[in-house]
């Protein structure tokens, strides 16, 4: 059953319905020979990524894939070329261009807790964390339970 026809077939027979509200995705369905209906829902946020909005599920809540942000890698890759290039004088290319002010911001960004960038590079970081929301925070702390705290992990 892989033709997009027989998939559509097979939904219709299941009088499948999926509601998708602000901050959930419901599903109601018909199982054991049509006379079981099943609701079932799950958290899910509208999300930014990039220049595309996405419906995000959190990793936690079930078997979505994970994707990783790539305006978050991005920024997570400049941060530590910026803190090459502004604390130990290693000429970064990628960075050398940026004004100070610019480079500041992201060296702020190389010393985020381990499992924040890990989540990041995972694509496990919650659906809220985005690329802008980390170059607008200007008071990060430099704890890292403070860190998870502000960024949604705890």
């Amino acid at each position: 059953m892989t033709a997009l026809s027989d998939k559509r077939k097979l939904l219709l027979e299941l009088d499948v319905k999926v509601q998708v509200t602000a901050d959930t995705v419901a599903i109601d369905l018909l199982l054991n020979d049509h006379e079981d209906r099943h609701k079932f829902s799950v958290e899910a946020k509208l999300v930014s990524r990039g220049i595309e909005r996405k419906l995000a599920i959190a990793p936690d809540r079930g078997s979505a894939t994970c994707e990783a942000d790539p305006i978050l890698l991005r920024l997570i890759s400049h941060a530590f070329a910026a803190r090459d290039h502004r604390i130990h004088n290693i000429p970064q290319p990628l960075v050398a261009h940026y004004s100070t002010r610019h480079l500041n911001q992201l060296v702020r960004l190389s010393y985020l807790a381990p499992d924040i960038i890990t989540a990041i590079i995972n694509g496990t970081q919650p659906p809220q964390l985005t690329g802008r929301q980390n170059m607008r925070k200007n008071n990060i702390p430099l704890d890292w339970p403070s860190q998870r705290i502000m960024f949604g992990f705890a």
